[in-house]
């Protein structure tokens, strides 16, 4: 194979001694990386030149991991808009059963120091939120006169609270009574939904539903005994 050309060679190291990267030598010297990395090997970079590469390097990490992202993102949203499409039109039926699985892995249940224990449900998700009172109204024929509310926060989230009232009623799509109750002590550290995106947790209670409570355990009993 003939070898490189004496020009290119000499016009590599010139624009290697001006600071220029490898790619940036190659876009413009047609040779293989291979013979960059022999004929530069032993030219000296300045501090300046290495500043400048560095972050041009930097940057170029930057770029290549928000295209990583900006594909996972439209990824993730084709996945939700498929799977969202998928669900339909949700019957009675289907939402019943829904809050009573619901209830099941949210809600209190009688014990046997408490068997008088009523309706109470409590959550920081506002999904939730909003599909456990829809069931409520709709499939129990529970009416808003019915509905306690209550919240309950950190005590590092007094300064928010303001906001954080806002966002409530505005899920709940109303002006509610709103009691605040705070936790003693600080929110833990692991935990995700901290600073602004903590907004405590709901507790919805339905007023004298203690039969209510027991009837909801005979439909998770139904759903069992037909496994």
């Amino acid at each position: 194979m003939p070898s490189a050309k004496p020009n290119e060679k000499n016009k590599a190291i010139r624009l290697r001694k001006k600071g220029l990267s490898y790619s940036e030598i190659e876009s413009q010297v047609n040779v293989s990386r291979a013979s960059l990395s022999l004929w530069l090997r032993d030219i000296p970079l300045s501090d300046t030149h290495k500043e400048r590469l560095y972050k041009k390097q930097l940057v170029q990490h930057e770029r290549a991991w928000y295209l990583i992202r900006q594909r996972r993102i439209e990824k993730t949203d084709k996945i939700y808009r498929e799977s969202s499409a998928q669900i339909g039109t949700i019957s009675i039926r289907e939402l019943w059963l829904l809050g009573i699985a619901l209830y099941w892995a949210e809600g209190s249940k009688a014990k046997e120091h408490n068997v008088s224990q009523g309706v109470v449900f409590s959550n920081s998700d506002p999904m939730m939120i909003r599909l456990f009172l829809d069931w409520l109204r709709k499939c129990v024929g529970i009416n808003d006169a019915e509905i306690l509310y209550s919240l309950y926060l950190h005590q590092t989230a007094k300064c928010r609270l303001s906001i954080i009232m806002t966002y409530w009623f505005n899920i709940l799509c109303s002006n509610v009574d709103l009691p605040v109750y705070y936790k003693k002590g600080l929110s833990q550290s692991y935990r995700k939904n901290r600073g602004d995106n903590y907004y405590g947790v709901l507790r919805i209670t339905v007023r004298r539903s203690s039969e209510l409570n027991r009837k909801i355990s005979g439909w998770i009993k139904g759903i069992c005994d037909t496994e």
